[in-house]
């Protein structure tokens, strides 16, 4: 039985792609920054507090576990926190990635799949639409430090350290996993549909753009959806890089839309100003991985921004 690796277990795509994997019949370990168990992870999977730049133990527990393929997941994701942070963020975001490459250099473990993003593209422009092929010129610390990973696995892997990489270019991640509780809300969509519950108001900035509706269009995967991908590089031999996106860019207000429809709440909204002059739209093209893997969406945006209303309904 292969073992899988998931660094970052603890976090909410490591929590979902280990159900698939174990579900898919790999045997996975985890590695994750606290000293307790994450809550909700599946029994089947080993579990070890280990610093991510801790190349030794890194490399023990690899060798230990025979681990043929590493999930890094392992990172500081909030955009705020990494740019009011910056060394911390390049601590752990790049230099976290440059240790667990060593470790699997020395423990001989061929094959990483590594969470990256669409923050690494360069978003000139006012309808931006994201291929493979758009230039990596990202705007913000936290894309720049997940930009310079992707650098050191291809690398790694020219080199000869590594023999496979599949570096996937996520949108923005969304949704619930029926085996997982929900946490504190985080994304704009986890408070807008928290909003529908309580009442409360939601603010949005600028309602000006050009967009169907003045709101921001962006482009949201489901983590059900992401989670399938992650599961299916492992039968895809080729290198590659991916973007793993619903294709589509919606804006806010078809959001609260959507929500409002699963909820059969209103939701009392504030529009305030601008705060910076970012693109109207992002659509991220998905065409490259679907034509690839025969992957597609299998969840629409009101299905799951639906999940999500049940999941704190329950």
């Amino acid at each position: 039985m292969k073992t899988v690796c998931i660094t970052g277990i603890g976090g909410y795509l490591g929590l979902a792609t280990a159900y698939k994997l174990v579900e898919a019949g790999y045997r996975v370990v985890g590695i994750g920054s606290n000293a307790v168990r994450p809550v909700n992870l599946p029994e089947a999977v080993l579990y070890a507090s280990i610093d991510i730049g801790d190349i030794e133990s890194l490399t023990q527990f690899f060798t230990d576990n025979q681990v043929a393929t590493v999930y890094h997941f392992a990172a500081i994701k909030y955009v705020g926190k990494c740019e009011a942070e910056p060394a911390l963020c390049y601590e752990i975001n790049t230099k976290g990635t440059e240790a667990v490459l060593s470790a699997m250099k020395t423990a001989q473990v061929p094959h990483i799949v590594y969470a990256s993003t669409y923050a690494v593209y360069d978003w000139s422009g006012d309808q931006v639409m994201l291929t493979e092929a758009t230039s990596t010129i990202p705007a913000t610390v936290y894309g720049n430090s997940k930009l310079q990973s992707e650098i050191a696995i291809n690398e790694s892997c020219k080199n000869g350290e590594i023999s496979q990489y599949h570096i996937l270019r996520y949108g923005n991640i969304v949704g619930a996993v029926p085996e997982l509780s929900t946490c504190t809300p985080q994304s704009f969509l986890d408070k807008m549909v928290v909003a529908s519950k309580t009442g409360e108001t939601i603010s949005l900035n600028g309602g000006d753009y050009s967009t169907i509706d003045g709101t921001v269009a962006r482009d949201y995967v489901d983590i059900r959806d992401v989670a399938q991908v992650n599961v299916l590089m492992l039968s895809h031999p080729e290198s590659a890089t991916y973007n793993v996106s619903s294709g589509e860019a919606t804006t806010l207000k078809q959001l609260i839309g959507f929500c409002e429809v699963s909820s059969g709440s209103r939701i009392a909204l504030t529009i305030n100003p601008k705060t910076g002059n970012e693109p109207s739209s992002i659509t991220i093209d998905n065409s490259l991985i679907s034509s690839k893997l025969a992957w597609h969406k299998a969840h629409s945006l009101p299905d799951t921004v639906g999940s999500l209303v049940e999941k704190l309904a329950s």
